[in-house]
């Protein structure tokens, strides 16, 4: 199956509307290779982004969540990832995906 998925990479901390989205996560990655590489977690590499080497910040954006099937593999959920040049930080999950509530609220 095909996920729609997007890396972009800034300069600076994007911002971002938490009402559009689902699911938000963050935490820091050290790209000290210079390589950003996207791979299917079943499978193998979908492209790559070059990047000065050091730690950046990522974001990962869900929407979408509350279309998808029951076994999870037909649904119309997306997938943003940004990444920026930023100091550590630690993982934090700044919007809970609650698929109970959502599921009671249709």
């Amino acid at each position: 199956m095909e996920v729609p998925f997007t890396l972009e990479v800034h300069e600076t901390e994007p911002p971002f509307l938490m009402a559009e989205w689902d699911h938000i996560v963050e935490a820091s990655i050290n790209v000290s290779s210079g390589r950003i590489e996207v791979h299917e977690c079943t499978g193998g590499s979908h492209g790559e982004v070059t990047v000065a080497p050091g730690i950046y910040g990522v974001r990962a954006l869900y929407k979408g969540l509350n279309t998808l099937s029951d076994d999870g593999l037909d649904g119309d959920d997306s997938y943003l990832v940004t990444v920026w040049p930023d100091g550590n930080r630690d993982l934090r999950v700044l919007k809970q995906y609650n698929e109970e509530a959502q599921q009671a609220a249709s």
